[in-house]
């Protein structure tokens, strides 16, 4: 049989355990339990005929809760490898191809008689509370869309007289049978103890319950549902009042409390009080938490009452919070999964980016390499007001650049503008020169430098126009220069570098912009779907959690080297802000990533089962977003606007990226097109933002992490939901008030 370890609470798959019976009811097996006197699993389910219905001790509660399936094999003295259980299983109609038991309700019969060589199947049934109605928020977390839903329970301040809890009407067993199903759903039950943990102290009352015909082997009874008296029945012989797991929710929520910490302390609370019985056991509290939180209603829609639908303005950011990989299950489907309905780009492919690019210039790549080089020396000496005179390198390279001048049209009025740079004299618009001038030359993409929308508006104000507040905040730098032209009285007519220089690189923007959207557009594979794509499932299960249904399955593009495939930590061009590869070292799956509005509000997440980056941001918002938000803040910005814009040019063409303040300070080489504070001074309406809102809720988030790094996959979703989902609530009541 497959060996179960009851420290890890999961199937051993490396290991299998050998069980021997003598026929007369006596049997022995060789794994760690047996041998160390604890009656193992595989003897109970021997003795058991290998019925399905039977009640485990505690300490294979675990095994109960997890819904596994148990493989047996009979074999004489030769080894049974799994991969012959596995062939037996599919021959026996057990198993399909994908792993998947065919055990229903009638898997007693479905099992075949225990012989030579063959497969025997006994599953483990998940243990459900007898409790299933829904329940409502915590009072703690509470918002008023909460007060126009029904079904809300009550809160009750003291027991019911007499202490008798009585079946209501959706009374159930643990297995699924109601009452109502019942041939006389009428029919009164028997009265027996029933055990309440509170938060001071054990209250025993009386319960009524029937026997469940469905359950007669394990003896199990239909129960009382005990909404309605705020109540939660786990098991027909312990429950625990809505107190109880509403603290431990705002506990754990609001520090860093864990289900040993929280148990801890409520048995300290019940020594204080004198209870007459001690708090339930750690496994136990565990699976009837998380068997409440599954009815439990905290949606919020992930959405900002404010902002609405599609957010406009999106903080996003990873944090290395997840379960192990050991427990990974391969159920996650992130927004970067693809699959069968996935367009296919092969047109796609990498294309030079930059403000400079020698071919475009008409230059030689040495001839640039050492222009920039000059420039990067001399900009970089200069600071605030400071004006340094032309360097000789610089006089060299301008002079070996002009004479190409004739033959590279292309290069006049970045010369011409090093000129007027050079002879502007120390002061603001010297500065102002210099920062277009550091954009100009740097690695950053010239679709950040010049956006598309800026187009039309560049060319009303080089052919006379005014110049516009709404240029000024599409392009920064050149906002900054009509502040500066202005200052100094030389904004009409403004100087004719500066215009040569607008001229230019919209065209190279253009350019370069009208070649993305060639290439995405030359060749698709695969039929663009007229509706929104098939839902992937439930979160609790795939692990993703946006506002909304996917609006479409994020494409391939197979001309791109790794497309979708995990970031390493490498220098990205030459950005020298490395990106950090997540559970790398720890052990964890990639993390967590997310998006927040403005507000603080979450607006969706996903669970990584590796660390992927830039990714993940460009899969969340293409997948999710009917149009793409106006303003995206990361810290990697400067790398994910070209990761875009290479991708979904039509999508993202007016989507401004922006690092934000609290990580501008590592990009030590890239230019400020790609900073926010700058932008803020020629865009008020950023001012506004909360520009680390992705980084306080991950500072919120890390509290679950130790306790994350211990739980299976469902539990980790889960445990994380309610986190995210009461942060919200807190958010919106905030605003609400």
């Amino acid at each position: 049989m497959q060996a179960w370890d009851v420290k890890k609470e999961a199937i051993n798959p490396s290991r299998w355990c050998h069980l021997e019976t003598d026929g007369l009811g006596n049997s022995t097996c060789d794994c760690s339990e047996f041998k160390s006197q604890i009656e193992c699993v595989h003897t109970l389910l021997h003795q058991h005929d290998h019925s399905l219905h039977f009640s485990l001790p505690d300490y294979y509660e675990p095994l109960a809760d997890s819904g596994v399936v148990l493989v047996l094999v009979a074999f004489s003295h030769r080894l049974i490898y799994s991969t012959r259980v596995y062939a037996d299983a599919l021959l026996s109609g057990l198993m399909d191809d994908d792993g998947n038991t065919h055990l229903g309700e009638a898997a007693d019969d479905l099992i075949p008689d225990l012989a030579q060589d063959k497969a025997v199947f006994a599953l483990a049934t998940r243990m459900e509370a007898v409790s299933h109605a829904p329940r409502g928020a915590p009072a703690h977390c509470r918002i008023k869309a909460d007060d126009e839903a029904d079904g809300f329970p009550i809160f009750p301040s003291s027991l019911p007289t007499p202490p008798i809890l009585y079946l209501d009407e959706h009374a159930r067993c643990s297995c699924g049978q109601t009452r109502a199903s019942l041939p006389d759903p009428t029919v009164r039950g028997v009265l027996s103890p029933f055990r309440l943990y509170t938060l001071t102290g054990t209250v025993d009352v009386e319960i009524e319950t029937i026997p469940c015909p469905r359950c007669k082997a394990a003896k199990r009874r239909i129960g009382p549902d005990l909404v309605k008296v705020g109540y939660w029945n786990w098991n027909n012989n312990d429950g625990f009042p809505r107190e109880t797991m509403d603290d431990f929710i705002s506990q754990y929520t609001r520090s860093e409390t864990s289900f040993i910490a929280f148990r801890a302390n409520t048995i300290d609370r019940y020594k204080s009080h004198s209870s007459p019985h001690p708090f339930i056991s750690d496994p136990t509290f565990r699976r009837a938490f998380f068997a409440f939180v599954r009815v439990l209603r905290l949606e919020t829609k992930m959405r900002c009452p404010r902002c609405g639908p599609n957010c406009e303005a999106t903080t996003w950011d990873g944090c290395v919070i997840g379960t192990t990989k050991k427990y990974a299950t391969g159920n996650l489907r992130p927004p970067t999964h693809t699959d069968a309905e996935s367009v296919s780009h092969p047109g796609v492919i990498p294309v030079p980016k930059k403000s400079l690019e020698a071919e475009d210039l008409g230059i030689s790549k040495p001839q640039l390499k050492s222009f920039v080089d000059a420039m990067e020396g001399w900009i970089g000496r200069e600071k605030g007001p400071r004006a340094l005179p032309m360097p000789v390198d610089v006089t060299a390279a301008l002079e070996e650049l002009g004479t190409v001048r004739d033959d590279a049209e292309r290069i006049s009025s970045i010369l011409d503008f090093v000129v007027l740079f050079a002879a502007t004299e120390r002061g603001p618009l010297r500065s102002a020169y210099r920062t277009l001038l550091r954009q100009i030359i740097s690695d950053d993409m010239v679709l950040q430098i010049i956006p598309f929308p800026s187009y039309t508006l560049i060319d009303s104000y080089v052919l006379g126009g005014p110049a516009t507040r709404e240029l000024a905040r599409l392009v920064p730098a050149v906002g900054t220069i009509f502040t500066a032209l202005a200052h100094a009285g030389l904004s009409t007519p403004p100087p004719p570098p500066f215009i040569s220089i607008l001229v230019s690189l919209k065209a190279r923007s253009k350019r370069y912009f009208t070649t993305l959207v060639a290439n995405h557009t030359e060749r698709v594979e695969g039929t663009t779907p007229s509706e929104p794509p098939a839902a992937r499932g439930d979160y609790k299960i795939t692990g993703s959690c946006y506002d909304g249904e996917e609006q479409r399955r994020r494409p391939k593009y197979p001309g791109l080297a790794n497309d979708g495939g995990a970031e390493k930590v490498v220098e990205m061009d030459s950005c020298r802000k490395f990106y950090a590869q997540y559970g790398k070292k720890s052990g964890i799956i990639g993390g967590i990533c997310g998006g927040w509005c403005p507000h603080g509000v979450c607006v969706g997440f996903h669970f990584m089962p590796h660390a992927e980056g830039r990714n993940d941001i460009f899969s969340a918002l293409l997948t999710f977003w009917a149009v793409a938000p106006l303003i995206i803040i990361y810290d990697f910005a400067c790398q994910l606007a070209q990761y875009c814009m290479v991708r979904e040019p039509l999508f993202f063409k007016n989507s401004r990226f922006y690092v934000d303040e609290l990580h501008a300070h590592g990009h030590t080489s890239c230019s400020s097109a790609c900073f926010l504070a700058p932008a803020m001074k020629q865009d008020p309406s950023l001012r506004t933002l909360n520009s680390s809102a992705a980084e306080c809720a991950h500072g919120t988030l890390a509290r679950t992490k130790k306790s994350l790094s211990y739980m299976n996959e469902e539990h980790g979703l889960l445990f994380m939901w309610v986190m995210i989902q009461v942060w919200n609530r807190r958010k919106i009541a905030a605003l609400e008030s």
